[in-house]
């Protein structure tokens, strides 16, 4: 059995997926032991907290007409049922990916966002700001398989207020509205093929920022060094940095409109221009040859987490920025 776990406030959402089984997904007020939300379908592969009363899920299925396509739906929880419903029974709006081409299978989804929604920090450590909770970042991770059987995998990077905008614009009451890619993506998100991160740990993702390790084949064999990318994806740093003209040492501003074209994978051209920067930071190569390198990394608010290991100890290292 697959379970996933996240909480948010005063709830706890659990999707269990058991192989011969419906997955099922479950909020529950923790506090009052109160069931909120039950949802049960054969798509719903992922999900997070949107906001303190939205849920995002992803799918890579469509149950009615079952051909495979990514897709995000929004869930409202500001009101509790027990009653189980399928995913498409019941939601707010559904955010679609650009089309695939059909040799290929979009196979798997996973959403990663970190803090919650309800997310505060802590009031001992005095720190005098922190992201706005739309400025959040959510990354989805596509896998797909190509013809050959060979699967890559695609991220989307899209800030919570892009998604959220879309929300409140709906007309009251509306119900299973279709939002479709070119309405939402190419001016709100990144869609690239997916830049080095874990498979194992998810802590790759804080706030808006993204942190990627990039380790050369020199580096494998003790001979060079690794490099550290943190992606941000705060718009208003960005616009800040644009309008003062700041221009800092090791890091990069992306404001040119990312083209993905590949005929391979997808219908058509795709291209977004959502403003990010980069920073980069080359590590400290190994001392000696074979000694083991860096194999993963993480983030928090204010530190980044690099982890290596080799036949006999596990290393962590803490950087603070």
């Amino acid at each position: 059995m697959d379970l996933s776990l996240q909480v948010s406030g005063n709830f706890l959402g659990a999707l269990f997926i058991v192989k011969h089984n419906t997955p099922e997904l479950v909020v529950w007020n923790w506090k009052t032991s109160e069931v909120i939300l039950r949802r049960s379908s054969r798509e719903i592969a992922t999900f997070v907290f949107l906001a303190s009363h939205l849920l995002l899920v992803g799918t890579v299925m469509n149950e009615v007409t079952e051909v495979t396509e990514p897709r995000l739906f929004v869930l409202d929880i500001s009101k509790s049922s027990t009653i189980k419903l399928t995913l498409t029974a019941d939601y707010i709006c559904v955010f679609g990916f650009p089309p695939f081409d059909l040799v290929v299978s979009p196979v798997k989804i996973i959403i990663r966002s970190d803090p919650s929604p309800e997310w505060k920090p802590d009031p001992e450590a005095r720190i005098p700001f922190s992201v706005a909770r739309g400025q959040r970042l959510f990354l989805i991770t596509t896998w797909v398989e190509e013809k050959n059987q060979k699967q890559v995998s695609y991220d989307l990077f899209a800030p919570a207020n892009i998604l959220l905008s879309y929300v409140p614009a709906l007309p009251p009451q509306t119900r299973r509205h279709v939002i479709n890619w070119d309405t939402w993506g190419p001016t709100g998100t990144r869609f690239l093929k997916s830049p080095p991160h874990s498979r194992v740990w998810t802590g790759y993702i804080f706030g808006s920022k993204f942190v990627s390790l990039l380790t050369s084949p020199k580096a494998i064999a003790g001979q060079s060094s690794q490099t550290l990318q943190m992606w941000d994806f705060n718009q208003l740093a960005m616009k800040r940095a644009t309008v003062l003209g700041f221009e800092k040492e090791n890091v990069h501003y992306v404001n040119d409109t990312t083209v993905v074209e590949d005929d391979k994978v997808f219908v058509k051209t795709i291209r977004m221009s959502l403003p990010y920067s980069i920073t980069t930071r080359t590590l400290p190569p190994p001392h000696f040859p074979g000694q083991a390198t860096f194999t993963d990394a993480m983030c928090g608010e204010d530190t980044i987490f690099l982890i290596k290991s080799d036949a006999s100890h596990h290393y962590l290292w803490v950087l603070n920025f």
